[in-house]
């Protein structure tokens, strides 16, 4: 479309539609800004239902359709027709269709454009390029791991490169990749380093998250008992709970640790059978939710919103995730999810809007209802069997 194309468009559309007609415009995109009224839209293109209809076609509870029918119906979108004692809707601007094939249509070609980048998930960002002997390395180490050789040495002086040898490597055969250090200074130095090369993938820390640790001990010749005592650093255990939560979800990830990552950290199986997704126009009550993150060990505090902690405030439920840097507000519409959206847990701004948000437990330890019940009635067997718990 060259120039004088666009200024005749342009012209037309000041013609039809006015600057004063924008906020007319705001008006009917945010009553379609609703998973559930887009549903009812798509369950209505085939020709005109009762809200029983509706209700087992779309999967929603009848005191939800009927509101967002009728928030449909006040926009002019959809209209009613009633026979004897039952109420048929239909739509009464078949324009909405196009809009949405329209929409569609560039959210199905975002997709396609996901996916191809999916295909290639570790994507190396670097001013430079290989030189030296490096090209060489990381070929014979690519051909070597093809090959399935378990164990491989790359040998080279410090400084020589073999950091970045080794991420044109990850590149290459774009497989999770685990980087053990031997201490936590140079895991940090590392993980810098890989945080650098590959910004746009999920590069994790994981290492002890012990600032202080003082083991139980007994001194026999002075006959003194000093007790376990210890000091855990919450910005470590953080990015520890960042790296559990992104080896769930994701598949492009590089986890830099020291040997800490070795010792038992709870069931993986647990943890994501804990998870939950939240998503808009979902149906949940307020109550079981709030259930629900207290199962997940999230602690309520309606004063100070820290990491692990959730707030209460009417319809909306802010909680802090313990391995992310920002909270996250659930605003409930009675009992559905309206609109899910990050916060400032400081300054209290709210950002954009989430299609979805996945919510780990808060402790890596978290076990699920059934496991307990099960324990708490094999302990009862026992008790009632032996009079005593072995």
């Amino acid at each position: 479309m060259d120039k004088k194309e666009r200024a005749k468009k342009t012209t037309a559309m000041d013609k039809v539609l006015p600057d004063a007609a924008l906020e007319l415009v705001a008006r009917r995109f945010a009553v379609l800004a609703e998973p559930m009224r887009l549903k009812l839209l798509k369950a209505l293109m085939s020709g005109e239902k009762n809200v029983s209809t509706l209700v087992a076609e779309t999967g929603g509870q009848q005191a939800n359709i009927s509101r967002h029918l009728q928030t449909l119906a006040l926009a002019g979108l959809v209209a009613r027709r009633k026979e004897g004692l039952q109420v048929f809707y239909f739509v009464s601007d078949p324009s909405i269709f196009k809009l949405c094939e329209l929409v569609c249509g560039s959210i199905g070609e975002q997709l396609r454009n996901q996916a191809q980048v999916l295909q290639m998930p570790f994507k190396l960002v670097s001013s430079y390029a290989p030189t030296g002997d490096q090209p060489q390395a990381i070929e014979r180490l690519h051909a070597s791991l093809l090959a399935g050789n378990q164990y491989q040495t790359l040998l080279g002086v410090t400084g020589s490169g073999k950091t970045f040898t080794m991420a044109n490597v990850i590149e290459r055969v774009q497989r999770p990749t685990l980087i053990l250090s031997h201490n936590k200074t140079l895991a940090a130095q590392l993980f810098s380093e890989f945080k650098a090369f590959f910004p746009h993938n999920a590069v994790e820390y994981f290492v002890s998250y012990y600032d202080y640790y003082q083991p139980e001990a007994y001194i026999p010749a002075t006959d003194t008992y000093i007790e376990k005592d210890s000091s855990i650093n919450k910005e470590i255990e953080r990015l520890r709970l960042s790296a559990s939560s992104a080896l769930l979800t994701r598949e492009d990830v590089i986890v830099v640790a020291s040997v800490s990552c070795i010792y038992g950290l709870g069931s993986p199986d647990d943890f994501r059978a804990m998870m939950t997704e939240i998503r808009p126009g979902m149906e949940i009550g307020r109550d079981a939710f709030l259930e629900q993150l207290v199962s997940m060990l999230y602690e309520r505090n309606d004063i100070q919103l820290t990491q692990g902690k959730f707030r209460v405030r009417g319809e909306n439920i802010d909680i802090f995730p313990a391995y992310l840097e920002t909270a996250v507000r659930v605003q409930f519409w009675g009992d559905e999810v309206e609109s899910i959206q990050y916060l400032d847990p400081l300054q209290g701004y709210v950002g954009d809007e989430l299609d979805f948000f996945q919510l780990f437990p808060a402790n890596p330890f978290v076990t699920p209802k059934d496991r307990i019940i099960a324990a708490l009635q094999d302990i009862k067997r026992r008790i009632g069997t032996t009079g005593i718990l072995v």
